[in-house]
Formats: C-alpha cells, sequence, structure tokens
C-alpha cells in the first residue's frame, strides 16, 4: 500500500473515530482504534485480560442472575443500587462464589458509600487501575470477596 492510500486510510478511520467519540460510543471508537492499528500494519500479540486475570486467580466466570452481593455473601443485604458493578462479572473458585469484579468509568460518592458498606459488612474490597477488561485505560477494576477468600 502506497503512502498516500494510508494517508487517506488513517484520515477517514480518524474522522469515524472522532465521531464515534462525540456520540460516546465508546465500543465503536474501540473497534475503529483497532482499525487503525491495523492499517498501520503495527502486529499486536492478541491479548484477554479478562481470560488471563481468571486463569492467573483459578476463576471461572458464573452467569448467575439475582443480586450479586446476595450471591457472594449468602444473605440479604441492606442497599439497592450497585453503582461500582458497572459492566459487572461474577466469579466462582471450585463451584462457590469467589468474587465480584465492577468495571465503572467512575465511583462518585454513591460507589464509595456502597464499597464502605461492604467492607463494614465484612467483604474486602480491592479498587484499581489494572486488570481492566472492559476498556482498559477507561474504567477502574473493583474487586470484592468474601473475607479470607
Amino acid at each position: 500500500m502506497s503512502d498516500a492510500t494510508l494517508a487517506v486510510i488513517l484520515k477517514k478511520l480518524h474522522a469515524d473515530f472522532e465521531k464515534a467519540m462525540a456520540k460516546d460510543d465508546l465500543n465503536a471508537a474501540l473497534e475503529i482504534n483497532g482499525e487503525i492499528v491495523k492499517a498501520l500494519g503495527i502486529d499486536l500479540p492478541p491479548v484477554d485480560l479478562k481470560k488471563d486475570w481468571a486463569k492467573k486467580h483459578g476463576l471461572k466466570q458464573s452467569h448467575a442472575g439475582g443480586d450479586p452481593v446476595v450471591w457472594l455473601r449468602g444473605k440479604r443485604q441492606p442497599w439497592c443500587d450497585l453503582h461500582w458493578f458497572d459492566h459487572g462479572t461474577r466469579w466462582t473458585m471450585a463451584g462457590l462464589p469467589y468474587c465480584l469484579v465492577g468495571q465503572p468509568y467512575g465511583l462518585g460518592p454513591e460507589g464509595i458509600r456502597e464499597l464502605e458498606a461492604l467492607q463494614l459488612a465484612g467483604l474486602e474490597v480491592w479498587v484499581s487501575a489494572y486488570p481492566a477488561w472492559h476498556l482498559p485505560g477507561n474504567v477502574l477494576h473493583v474487586e470484592v470477596r468474601r473475607a479470607g477468600a
């Protein structure tokens, strides 16, 4: 591919990326970003942060329904909304509930209060930027486990 052709392709992809971001369509923007990388001929090894994280910790994803904190604790909780559980997943170890992972774009006061309540209820809470697999670099990784798990 000639440099001129590449420049035209990249200009169009950049314009599409800007449109997607203006619409807050992060999934489309991420997809376009991947097309830009391909157009530039950059060969990135496939990375599956979610799968790598689960394998590292010996976990399997659960697709159970209902209240995630009740699922983890085995009993009712005193709160309703879970602002921190955006893009949330449930994880088991040896077939038993092990942890919850939320990947919110931010926590805000409500999310922080909810996490504090979980800690006061005896759960362990970790908040970090890695390994966020939903949209790396744009979301937090919030992990909630039963104490001692």
